[in-house]
């Protein structure tokens, strides 16, 4: 999956009566791609496509943030992903991505809201 961004709650929040922080996590401006895996699955009368995304321990920068993260591929990386047939994958062997992150507000809690001031950062 390639993305631009995507968004978490962090654990960076000394008052827990705030509640948690909503931060988004980018790349050095570029996109993201994510390891994933998909099926057909039958629903009802219909085959639909399900998804999910491949997740690992964080690493040192985003365990500030949250103890997982996705699976994130360079492009390199990405292009072996897909071509691979090896069903052992490691993928603490691929290299890190440069990823980013900022404290963004709660509005993007909300599946009602879909604009810019999602992932304005705050503070």
């Amino acid at each position: 999956m390639v993305i631009g961004i995507y968004c978490r709650f962090s654990k960076m929040v000394d008052d827990m009566s705030a509640g948690r922080l909503k931060v988004k996590v980018y790349g050095a401006g570029e996109l993201i791609y994510l390891a994933g895996v998909w099926r057909k699955e039958k629903y009802n009368d219909d085959k639909r496509r399900v998804f999910s995304i491949i997740t690992k321990a964080a690493n040192s920068k985003i365990n500030k943030i949250h103890h997982r993260m996705p699976v994130v591929l360079n492009t390199n990386n990405a292009q072996d992903y897909l071509e691979t047939k090896d069903n052992d994958l490691i993928f603490n062997n691929y290299e890190d991505v440069d990823l980013n992150y900022n404290e963004v507000s709660k509005y993007v809690n909300s599946p009602k809201n879909n604009d810019e001031k999602c992932i304005a950062t705050i503070n």
